[in-house]
């Protein structure tokens, strides 16, 4: 084994460092399932997407997460209760944003399970190693990329299970362990409601939309109607060859599908030059721009939409649109948020989904009086005010919990 974990740190003389296997036993891996052994209901399967960051476990009730009482009674070796923990051991994504990730299953949805591949379970020695503990430490990333060091393959990134149950933990003393998750989960506690709050003016937006506008789909105020392609300029992107290193070492905001994920864009990953442009399909919009993901495997379930706050490029995999003075870019945002899934439905593609620009130029919208989405747009400013205020906040105790887990696992705590 390489370097082990926690020697880089001064840990206190009473701590331990083991190795999983000295801590756990009755490992238990997937059955092997063909896509055919999956329902919609029935014995509940735990796959390895099915374990969250903070030990949740989620089972997509709208996706066949299940199979039949005959198959789990046909593979008991891989049927687990909630005595068990759980591992994901194997990741789709390249980067391995969930290996390596553990599940107290004390606290899950189901009292059974049955184990797809990539998944793991397993009993824990609870006089020695405290679940909580254990869940905590699975997502600190000094873990995570101590971990990753013994990782293989590309495409599918996973973690053999002997090379798994060597790895070494920080064994503090029980007491400290459980002082060290009451500390930590407060910390995640606040957090929480940060994010709970956010969720929450995030739903305010469109119980505002509702009431002031009614449901675009039955248009029960009588507004006149019209298409997207009516009220707006739809701008195409483009990605400067990579070849050209030289074209990425400027300070233009370039956005790709990964910079999509807040509401507002104001930074993104990757930043060109002029010359970038000049060369490339891409174009710069300005501020105030409504970008919308095109392509992307993430079209099956999901539309990023996003305005832009600063002057901004993206890639093919976006469109721009400018919105006309018939519409306010809040109102036009809502309703593309409020009614994805009519776009949605329309994506197509075969590993990836994907919307044409026909698509966007017939998306259906109510046309309400500008002085009624001028008032729209004031109101959403005003939440917008609150949520920056809550981002805020949640930057400063995201920072904190940052630092309480280092000094946890320093045993400075």
């Amino acid at each position: 084994m390489k370097a082990l974990f926690g020697s880089q740190w001064k840990i206190p003389k009473e701590w331990g460092i083991v190795s999983l296997k000295d801590v756990t036993s009755d490992w238990r891996g997937g059955a092997p399932f063909e896509p055919e052994d999956f329902t919609a209901e029935g014995f509940p399967v735990l796959h390895k997407g099915s374990i969250h960051r903070r030990g949740r476990i989620v089972i997509d009730a709208k996706k066949k997460t299940f199979t039949t009482q005959e198959y789990a009674q046909s593979h008991q070796k891989s049927v687990i209760d909630n005595t068990y923990m759980a591992a994901t051991l194997r990741d789709l994504v390249p980067s391995g944003p969930s290996i390596g990730l553990m599940a107290d299953l004390s606290e899950s949805p189901s009292d059974k399970y049955i184990l797809a591949q990539g998944a793991y379970g397993f009993q824990l020695d609870a006089s020695r190693l405290k679940p909580a503990y254990l869940v905590l430490l699975s997502n600190y990333e000094p873990f995570r990329e101590y971990l990753k060091r013994y990782c293989v393959g590309s495409t599918q990134i996973h973690i053999r299970t002997p090379v798994f149950q060597e790895l070494k933990i920080p064994l503090p003393p029980i007491a400290q362990q459980k002082r060290i998750a009451a500390i930590l989960d407060k910390a995640e506690e606040l957090r929480g409601l940060r994010r709970q709050a956010l969720g929450a003016l995030n739903a305010i937006a469109q119980s505002i939309f509702l009431e002031m506008f009614g449901d675009p789909a039955t248009n029960p105020k009588g507004w006149d109607k019209g298409f997207l392609g009516d009220i707006a300029i739809f701008v195409g992107g483009g990605t400067p060859k990579r070849e050209r290193p030289e074209y990425f070492e400027g300070s233009i905001c370039w956005a790709t599908s990964k910079d999509m994920k807040n509401e507002f864009l104001d930074d993104t990953q990757e930043y060109i030059t002029p010359q970038a442009i000049e060369q490339s399909a891409t174009n710069l919009v300005p501020i105030g721009t409504i970008l919308i993901v095109v392509k992307s495997k993430i079209l099956a379930h999901s539309l990023p939409v996003a305005i832009t706050r600063v002057p901004t490029c993206f890639g093919q995999d976006i469109k721009g649109i400018k919105i006309s003075e018939r519409c306010t870019v809040a109102f036009v945002v809502t309703a593309l948020r409020h009614s994805k899934r009519w776009l949605l439905e329309r994506a197509r593609g075969i590993n990836t989904e994907g919307l044409t620009l026909d698509h966007l130029k017939a998306f259906p919208l109510m046309l309400p009086p500008i002085s009624l989405q001028q008032e729209f747009a004031r109101r959403v400013e005003a939440i917008e005010q609150l949520k920056t205020t809550h981002r805020e906040s949640l930057t400063q105790l995201n920072a904190l919990f940052a630092s309480l887990q280092h000094r946890a696992f320093r045993g400075d705590l």
